[in-house]
């Protein structure tokens, strides 16, 4: 077991283990050095992470085909196993850890949509089991740097959203109990919510915080977001390494073919999850903008502040006092408001401070040539 790049001061609720599938667990006897992640080891895992006390277990598997030789019946029957356990773990009443399982897309070139993979288990993805979108927004140059929110998907005749796996994260951890029992979170369909599919607003930035750094052995001395433990060594676990947290599991072998370029390098598909994740729930900018009336009081105080000294003196002076009053306001307003960082709201900087500041700089110069002007006289 080893430990993950940390941060400090983060919330313990959102801390996230990852039992990560690598080489040395990818070549132990139990996995038999497979081209895929076994089933049985596969639920082993979930109903450890479960038992543990886990509160939301990420599968980053790809269940969009079913494994192994249409002769095998080993395999069919791992995978008969593994959706008998989910179904009946659907069934389970009472409160119990959320699944979610990565879906798998692809791209329909004929109707030029995204298409959900069939899988084995769409039967049994019901109840406290979610399929997530894993997908990520790939730029020119092959670098990941931002994921989408939801998935549009043409399913079915009147569409389908899919949440990305962040997402659903955010809505699991951060909403009410009440709420999200009369909410379909499972997809959001076209009647409830009014969105442009093809709107690039529903990318967000990842802040990577936690690069990729195989071999890594050093523990870290400060307050965890990140875990890693191998999948392989599970026993070594103390139970508050899995209660409460969001439990990834997800593979970084040799042989994953799940490997991202990112601005950190090359890193595993499910640790770039995670860095999504994180930037969702700790670097959210989905912030509700100033209502019509604050933004009426606001521009009011600066006109009224502004008036009163232009009536009061001359333009120069007046220029002068009334930047200085104006700042010493929105320096009061930050060390009275020092955790709303009420000068770094983007709807208040670019609606009134960047204005202000460009209008006021200009007004300044003119005043500053008439005194100049008049002074020479």
């Amino acid at each position: 077991m080893y430990e993950g790049v940390t941060l400090k001061d983060e919330k313990k609720e959102n801390a996230i283990v990852w039992l990560n599938i690598d080489n040395d667990t990818y070549e132990d006897k139990k996995w038999n050095n497979l081209f895929f992640t076994p089933r049985d080891q596969l639920k082993e895992l979930i109903k450890f992470s479960v038992k543990e006390g886990a509160d939301i277990v990420i599968v980053d598997v790809n269940f969009g085909y079913t494994v192994g030789p249409e002769s095998s019946n080993d395999y069919k029957t791992g995978d008969e196993d593994f959706k008998k356990f989910l179904e009946t773990y659907s069934q389970k009443s009472g409160r119990k850890a959320k699944i979610i399982l990565a879906g798998t897309f692809d791209y329909n070139e004929t109707y030029r949509c995204v298409e959900k993979r069939e899988s084995f288990l769409d039967e049994v993805v019901f109840g406290d089991i979610y399929w997530g979108d894993p997908m990520f927004h790939v730029e020119e140059d092959g670098t990941i740097r931002r994921f989408q929110l939801w998935e549009p998907i043409c399913s079915t005749k009147s569409g389908q959203v899919i949440p990305s796996i962040p997402l659903l994260i955010k809505i699991l951890k951060n909403t009410e109990e009440s709420i999200k029992k009369g909410s379909n979170l499972h997809d959001f369909s076209p009647d409830c919510l009014k969105i442009k599919l093809t709107d690039k607003e529903i990318r967000k930035r990842i802040i990577y915080s936690m690069p990729w750094k195989p071999g890594k052995k050093d523990p870290v001395e400060t307050s965890e977001f990140l875990k890693v433990i191998s999948a392989g060594k599970t026993c070594d676990c103390k139970a508050e390494d899995i209660k409460g947290k969001i439990v990834m599991i997800g593979g970084s072998h040799d042989d994953c073919q799940d490997f991202c370029k990112t601005p950190l390098g090359w890193m595993p598909g499910s640790l770039v999850i995670i860095n999504a994740i994180h930037s969702l729930l700790h670097f959210d900018e989905n912030k509700e903008g100033l209502c019509w009336w604050k933004k009426i009081s606001i521009f009011t105080l600066f006109v009224i502040i502004i008036s009163f000294f232009f009536t009061r003196f001359d333009s120069f002076k007046a220029c002068i006092l009334s930047n200085m009053a104006i700042v010493v306001i929105l320096l009061f307003l930050m060390i009275l408001f020092p955790t709303r960082l009420f000068l770094l709201s983007p709807d208040v900087l670019y609606s009134f401070v960047m204005p202000w500041i460009i209008v006021n700089i200009l007004n300044s110069l003119l005043c500053f040539k008439d005194f100049i002007f008049r002074s020479g006289d």
